[in-house]
């Protein structure tokens, strides 16, 4: 069976953005709209994102934007939910966002900002990222003094982070083109153009005042090529004792850049992967998603050692990182404007990470996770047997091709094996266990077969939609369990009408109240004997245990702990739905027994004196 957690209720959502506008400033208290943006719904599943490039002309005063969706999130509850499991929108110049994912950057962005949308004072949002969570209904208003014209990128986040959450994380697959690529030559009359590294030494400057030399590279950014990662390597043969400052718009200086690596140490950020080996003779990093237009490399060395080693350099726009650390598969898709290509990893199910380095399972822990999730549907097994022991070939069905399909679905979900397409397994997995949950209450009120299959057919229609339009809502745990009660109470209401409705239902109406009351009070105690002979009530309260700790188990279920508490989920509710069809005594048409029929002998001898 399927279940959801509440971080799917809280991140699973539909997200619209309405409008966009740059308002350009007029006489004074005059202004009015030059440009406007609006776009339909886009849905994102949990862990997905998407970007929608906007530039922003020279003469504009201020930009406001209007965000609605379905997140409904009060500051209460984003003070104690994770931050890394909200969904956020991010702002950044030039280039695709990539939010930090630590808790304290994504508090301080998230306090940063004033509830009406607007930042305090005039701050200067350019050259960072900006993240603020979603609302239900979101405006930012940014003014010229805090953004500057040019290109901007938008992300929508619909969580963060390396998360393993089996269906939670699924994302659907994107259409895979070839990545932009390119490599960097420096302009020299010796060198070839086959090969993308170039030595170094012959390149560095000898002349400077101090006891280090500058020599620095410019490499432009095509339009488009922002969600490229610029990719910068030097390996020399002995211990590099160089120190790189990078900039955009401008030469780097010990003073002023935008990122910093030597041998041993570099600077920090979301767009900025170091990838240093201990022995010191390499030095590798990458810009991720750099910003359109001119970047400068200054590369501080010793004045010394000119032609001592030999070094090479490369400047390289990849697709991936590091090639996804080869745990992984390198994709590419395009931004919502349609002008923009952006690469991205999609790794396998045991590492996370934009490049894939993080190990979020190890190989063994897969291994028993998948077995756990697939193996524990053999619980189903206690239902199907006892329908089918009692003839009730309907539930015998139901029970034992939700068993079977949740099995599929899993091994399907863990990467195991897919014998349909994911989404259609994962719809039969939430319909065939919604279908199981109503058809155990149903199960439990004795009301005769054309009754039984009209409210089949209602339940088996109202869950089908329940699970194309949201099959992992955690709100539809509880929708289910209230049809089948409901369910429960009409088969109920049939039954007892039908068997005692000359009780309730007089054909006159009787002024004698005290007869009119033990009646009534007759009823009644006729009502509790006929519930006391219907169930075995030791095994119905063992069904209300089993059904609590299938409702702790899905309560209990996170990120980490999905695959353990989701395979007790499946134990528990399949151990309730026994019990309760087990705790059900008499299951015939109405709970009236039927009359038992035997053969009797006759008399002949009666028949021969009639016939005389």
């Amino acid at each position: 069976m399927a279940a959801s957690g509440l971080s799917l209720l809280l991140i699973l959502c539909s997200w619209s953005l309405m409008a966009g506008s740059a308002a350009c400033q007029g006489p004074p208290g005059l202004s009015y709209v030059v440009s406007s943006y609006s776009r339909g719904e886009t849905w994102l599943r949990p862990y997905a994102w998407s970007y929608l490039r906007v530039e922003l002309p020279p003469w504009f005063s201020s930009m406001a934007m209007t965000f609605l969706s379905d997140v409904d999130i009060d500051m209460e509850q984003m003070e104690r939910l994770p931050k890394s499991t909200l969904p956020v929108i991010c702002f950044k110049e030039g280039s695709p966002p990539i939010p930090d994912i630590s808790e304290t950057y994504l508090k301080d962005s998230f306090s940063n900002f004033i509830l009406n949308g607007s930042f305090g004072g005039a701050q200067n949002l350019s050259n960072v990222d900006t993240c603020i969570p979603f609302q239900k209904n979101l405006t930012v208003i940014l003014t010229s003094e805090q953004i500057s014209p040019g290109i901007w990128y938008i992300g929508f986040f619909n969580g963060l982070g390396p998360a393993r959450t089996q269906s939670k994380m699924r994302v659907p697959k994107r259409s895979s083109t070839v990545p932009f690529e390119s490599y960097y030559l420096p302009i020299i009359e010796y060198g070839s153009t086959e090969y993308s590294d170039f030595p170094l030494e012959h390149l560095l400057s000898n002349s400077s005042v101090e006891q280090s030399g500058w020599t620095y590279f410019f490499l432009d950014i095509p339009n488009g090529a922002a969600g490229a990662n610029m990719h910068v390597q030097l390996t020399s043969d002995s211990k590099i004792n160089y120190e790189i400052y990078s900039r955009f718009g401008g030469l780097p200086s010990i003073d002023s850049w935008d990122y910093y690596v030597n041998s041993t140490t570099s600077s920090n950020g979301s767009m900025f992967l170091a990838l240093n080996d201990s022995s010191g003779k390499k030095i590798e990093f990458y810009i991720l998603y750099a910003r359109e237009g001119t970047w400068c490399f200054g590369l501080k060395h010793p004045l010394d050692n000119h032609f001592k080693y030999q070094t090479t350099m490369s400047i390289s726009l990849d697709g991936c990182p590091n090639h996804c650390n080869h745990n992984g598969a390198c994709h590419s898709s395009i931004d919502e404007s349609g002008l923009t290509i952006y690469s991205y990893c999609a790794c396998d199910r045991d590492h996370g990470g934009f490049d894939c380095s993080n190990e979020l399972v190890t190989p063994k822990g897969h291994m028993w996770q998948s077995i756990f999730l697939v193996a524990s549907n053999a619980a189903a097994i206690l239902p199907s047997f006892w329908a089918l022991r009692q003839k009730a070939y309907a539930e015998w069905v139901l029970f034992s091709s939700s068993g079977i399909s949740s099995g599929l679905y899993h091994a399907c979900d863990v990467g195991t094996w897919c014998v349909l397409s994911f989404r259609v397994l994962q719809f039969l997995d939430f319909w065939l266990s919604f279908m199981a949950v109503v058809s155990t209450f149903i199960y439990m009120a004795t009301i005769d077969e054309a009754s039984k299959r009209a409210i089949h057919t209602i339940v088996s229609i109202i869950t089908a939609l329940l699970a194309v339009m949201g099959a992992t809502r955690s709100a539809n745990i509880v929708i289910v369990i209230a049809i089948g009660i409901l369910g429960l109470l009409f088969a109920w209401f049939l039954e007892f009408s039908t068997a005692h409705r000359a009780i309730y239902c007089p054909p006159r109406f009787d002024f004698n109240m005290p007869e009119r009351w033990q009646n009534i009070k007759s009823w009644f105690w006729n009502l509790m004997k006929t519930l006391q002979k219907r169930f075995r009530w030791r095994f119905m309260l063992f069904g209300f245990i089993a059904l609590a700790l299938a409702a702790t188990s899905w309560k209990m279920e996170t990120n980490e702990s999905y695959w353990i508490w989701h395979s007790l989920w499946h134990i528990t509710i399949y151990t309730s739905s026994f019990f309760f069809l087990y705790s059900t005594c008499a299951n015939g048409s109405n709970g009236r027994e039927e009359p038992e029929y035997q053969l009797t002998r006759q008399n002949s001898s009666s028949r021969t004196e009639l016939t005389e």
